[in-house]
């Protein structure tokens, strides 16, 4: 690998870290009480891992080539797999108490959505015109 390949990629990733961070941060900067729960560390957190999933999932589909059925299993098993995990994770409360329930309060509240929607969007728009 050549170290302006390199220097690319790590550019890349810090953009993609502060767009990520700061999406989250400013989306839910005045979010109220919904549900009786409000926006805590661990929401935050849950967030950024969903945005950081899907973005690594945007990234490799734009890097691939050639699509196998091996890839679409890879691709999209993992993405069902990631989301199944989050919502019995949250129900677990022995194993994580601060994260009970918060998958459904996450789910639905839009600004999820528009966090996972515009988040990954503005991550990966600069890789999609690098690339063409």
């Amino acid at each position: 690998m050549k170290l302006t390949s390199l220097l690319r990629w790590c550019v890349f990733a810090i953009y993609h870290s502060l767009v990520m961070f700061f999406v989250v941060y400013f989306t839910f900067a005045n979010e109220s009480a919904t549900a009786g729960r409000t926006l805590d560390i661990h929401s935050f957190g849950a967030i950024l891992m969903t945005m950081c999933i899907l973005v690594v999932t945007g990234k490799f589909i734009l890097e691939s080539v050639y699509w196998t059925f091996m890839n679409h299993l890879a691709v999209w098993g993992s993405l069902v797999i990631y989301f199944a995990a989050r919502y019995i994770i949250s129900y677990m409360f022995v194993l994580v108490p601060a994260q009970f329930g918060l998958a459904p309060f996450l789910f639905q509240t839009p600004q999820f959505y528009l966090c996972c929607v515009l988040g990954v969007v503005a991550c990966l728009l600069p890789d999609f015109t690098a690339k063409q």
